[in-house]
């Protein structure tokens, strides 16, 4: 029923999935609450009245997230690490990277981005980050499935600045895979 969901316990990024899914129109009490969950957390809150709102962080938020003004963006070279005939294949692309340290995003530039070659993923399913030089490798695990890309930077400092904001969890499982990797 409409303003009976406990919010008790519930993190940042499921309020945020929760809000930006949710229709106003049908549940006034329940987005009002959330918004104001959000709100509470330092986010920037936009309603829609014909559908469900956005949320991003606020000043304050965001510099807590990533230590700057602005989200963090950039030019890359993107590894997403297709698999064919059972071997890996390092196929590089030109693309952007960009974080705000709630969310993941990684696009494609050009015929590949037209075709909707990127994503954007939870920070919260981030794990197991490591650089080498410019090249950064980050773990994406949801829905029970693990997915690296690697990325190459403009410098050094760009690579170590996006770890710098993103998860710093290691799973059991980890062993490093950047050192010594080729970067043609």
């Amino acid at each position: 029923m409409d303003g009976e969901i406990d919010l008790t316990g519930i993190g940042e990024t499921t309020l945020i999935e929760m809000y930006e899914r949710m229709d106003p129109r049908y549940a006034p009490k329940n987005c009002a609450r959330v918004r104001q969950a959000l709100i509470a957390l330092g986010y920037l809150v936009t309603d829609n009245e014909q559908g469900p709102g956005t949320v991003e962080p606020g000043p304050e938020k965001l510099k807590a997230l990533t230590g700057a003004a602005q989200p963090f963006e950039c030019e890359a070279r993107i590894d997403w690490g297709v698999i064919l005939y059972g071997s890996r294949m390092t196929r590089y692309v030109l693309g952007r990277v960009r974080t705000d340290g709630v969310t993941f995003e990684v696009w494609a530039d050009g015929l590949i981005a037209a075709l909707g070659r990127g994503e954007t993923f939870d920070c919260e399913h981030i794990v197991n980050v490591e650089t080498f030089r410019n090249q950064i490798r980050v773990e994406i695990r949801r829905d029970g499935a693990t997915h690296a890309v690697v990325l190459q930077l403009p410098g050094d400092r760009d690579a170590l600045r996006l770890a710098g904001i993103l998860p710093k969890t290691r799973t059991a499982d980890f062993r490093s895979e950047l050192h010594g990797r080729s970067q043609t």
